[in-house]
């Protein structure tokens, strides 16, 4: 495989919780994706894994991100790849959506539980990325331990934005308006957003907007 220059092992453990693991019906423990990676580094592979924000739903939530946490910072892979969670139709998890045992996250929620991930990031070298098109805060990009403070600041300056400028940036990305917070200071593209916001506003009930927001991320997964 060496010769060969296969040297990448791409890995999706979506969560460190057992309970959310056993929950997805993931077939797999925490113990044994921190065994298999480390198997992996040890055979001289560079470790990239995936992340899903909102896999716990809000039942879970702390313990998805705090346990994640925990098995990232034993394997420390070479590249953190995170994603925020789009469930599609026909799915386990949509049915768990349906009967009630699964409470999807908001969008500010997903980001609250990225910023809960970084600040647990300990003892890392990994490159960070939430390059997805299904993420919200596509910038959040950088290497751990360096990047850790800036990263954390992007999320909080998302964070401290006005409930409505929350929305406009949410829509206006999802819709690829924006792609950086400062995309925001656009006084002419900050309008055309609100104003698509205005439409849809007279329909949409704040809990029904990330509904809406969710079919957005749906279509592009």
């Amino acid at each position: 495989i060496q010769d060969a220059g296969l040297n990448m092992l791409y890995c999706g453990i979506e969560s460190g919780s057992d309970e959310v693991l056993e929950k997805i019906r993931k077939g797999v423990t925490a113990e044994k994706i921190i065994n298999a990676s480390l198997k992996g580094k040890n055979a001289g592979m560079n470790l990239v894994v995936f992340v899903i924000f909102g896999l716990g739903g809000k039942e879970l939530s702390v313990t998805h991100v705090d346990e994640t946490a925990k098995v990232l910072n034993q394997i420390d892979p070479y590249n953190i790849r995170v994603m925020s969670l789009a469930v599609k139709g026909e799915t386990g998890l949509n049915q768990m959506i349906a009967d009630r045992s699964f409470t999807m996250l908001s969008e500010t929620q997903m980001v609250e539980e990225q910023k809960r991930l970084i600040e647990q990031l300990e003892g890392i070298r990994s490159l960070y990325s939430n390059s997805h098109t299904v993420n919200l805060l596509n910038e959040i990009v950088g290497q751990f331990p360096d990047d850790k403070t800036r990263l954390l600041n992007i999320i909080d300056g998302f964070l401290s934005l006005t409930e409505e400028d929350k929305l406009n940036f949410i829509l206006g990305k999802r819709l690829g308006y924006y792609y950086r917070l400062t995309d925001l200071e656009n006084s002419n593209i900050y309008k055309v957003v609100q104003g698509q916001l205005a439409q849809i506003s007279g329909q949409q009930s704040a809990e029904s907007f990330e509904t809406f927001f969710h079919n957005l991320r749906n279509r592009v997964i």
